[in-house]
C-alpha cells in the first residue's frame, strides 16, 4: 500500500479508538453510585436511612464501615437527602472500590448514639470495571430471614378473665386450644417482631417478640385480668373493651429494630412500615375460632447499587 495513503487511515483509526482511562459515559463517575430502590418505605418520626460500604474482614463491625450517604424515602417512592435535596451516594476519594464486599442500608434514629441495624444488604459482584449489589432482607448482615415463609393464625379470646366473657376483646396468636399458631423465621440480631391491631383509627400494640411459643414483651397486656394467659404473643383489652370483631379491625405483624425503638413508634401511634403478615378480622367473628394470616400486598424492600471501579 502507498505510505502516503496509509498515513491518513492510521490517524483516523487513532481518533476513533477510546483512550484507556475513559469512563463509560452510561455509568456513574468513579466513587459515585447509581441506586434504584424498590419497596423501601418512608420511615418518619425521626428515623432515616444510611447506606454503607464494607471491606474484607470488616463487614460485621459497624465502626469500620464507610458511609455512602444518609437519606429518607418519600411517600412517592423517591429518595431525598436529610436537608431535602436530591439523595446522592458516593465514596470519598481517599478509599478505593476494588475490594468492596457488601453494601448495607441501615435504619438510624435522630439523636441516637447506638448504630441502627441493617434492613437490606447485598454482596458486591461485578468485574474490574463495574461493581453492583442487589440488596434484600435475606442477607445475614441485614434481617437475615426469608420473610415470605412466614405463616400463622390467631383467635379472639380473653383468657385472663376466663372463657366466655368479653371474648372479642382480646387477640392471641394461638389455635382454639391455646397452642402457639405462628410459624416465623428467626431474625438476625437487631430485629424483632411486633404485633398490632389497627382498631378505631389507632394502632394497638400486642407486644414484641422473637419467638412465637413464649409470652411477648408485655405479657397479656396492661389491661389483662388476673387469670393465666396463653403461652404465646397476644393481649387482652378488658378495661377499654375494644371489640375487635367490629368489622373494621386488622391484625398484622411487622419487623422493627429491637430495643427501645418500638416505644417511639407507640408514642406516635404508628408501626414500623415493613409488614410480614396481616388479616382483616371479619365482622362478628366467632371467639376462639382460627383466623388465618396472609402475606401483605406490599412487597419487601430491596435496592440495586451500581458503580464504576
Amino acid at each position: 500500500m502507498n505510505v502516503a495513503r496509509a498515513l491518513p487511515l492510521l490517524l483516523l483509526a487513532l481518533l476513533i479508538l477510546p483512550s484507556c482511562g475513559d469512563e463509560d459515559p452510561a455509568g456513574p463517575p468513579d466513587g459515585q453510585f447509581t441506586v434504584t430502590f424498590d419497596g423501601l418505605p418512608a420511615l418518619g418520626h425521626g428515623r432515616y436511612y444510611e447506606a454503607w460500604l464494607t471491606y474484607p474482614g470488616e463487614h460485621l463491625r459497624h465502626e469500620e464501615r464507610l458511609s455512602l450517604g444518609q437519606f429518607v424515602m418519600n411517600g412517592d417512592g423517591t429518595s431525598s437527602s436529610l436537608d431535602g435535596g436530591p439523595a446522592a451516594f458516593a465514596l470519598d476519594d481517599t478509599h478505593h472500590l476494588a475490594d468492596a464486599v457488601d453494601i448495607l442500608v441501615t435504619v438510624e434514629s435522630e439523636g441516637s448514639t447506638v448504630a441502627g441495624p441493617a434492613l437490606i444488604a447485598g454482596v458486591v459482584t461485578g468485574d474490574e470495571n463495574e461493581g453492583r449489589a442487589t440488596l434484600t432482607t435475606l442477607h445475614p448482615v441485614a434481617v437475615g430471614a426469608d420473610l415470605t415463609t412466614a405463616s400463622g393464625s390467631f383467635i379472639l379470646a380473653t383468657p385472663t378473665d376466663g372463657e366466655g366473657a368479653n371474648e372479642t376483646h382480646g387477640l392471641w396468636f394461638t389455635d382454639p386450644a391455646g397452642a402457639p399458631a405462628l410459624n416465623l423465621p428467626a431474625l438476625a440480631s437487631g430485629w424483632t417482631y411486633h404485633a398490632h391491631a389497627f382498631h378505631g383509627g389507632h394502632s394497638l400494640s400486642l407486644g414484641t417478640f422473637t419467638v412465637s411459643d413464649a409470652v411477648d414483651s408485655d405479657g397479656a397486656g396492661a389491661e389483662a385480668g388476673a387469670q393465666a394467659a396463653f403461652t404465646a404473643p397476644g393481649s387482652d383489652f378488658i378495661v377499654s373493651e375494644h371489640d375487635l370483631a367490629d368489622g373494621a379491625t386488622t391484625a398484622f405483624l411487622v419487623i422493627e429494630p429491637s430495643g427501645d425503638h418500638h416505644e417511639e413508634s407507640l408514642r406516635h401511634d404508628s408501626s414500623f412500615p415493613v409488614r410480614v403478615l396481616e388479616a382483616a378480622i371479619p365482622s362478628g367473628a366467632a371467639a376462639r375460632t382460627s383466623i388465618p394470616l396472609a402475606a401483605p400486598v406490599s412487597e419487601l424492600p430491596s435496592a440495586e447499587f451500581v458503580f464504576t471501579r
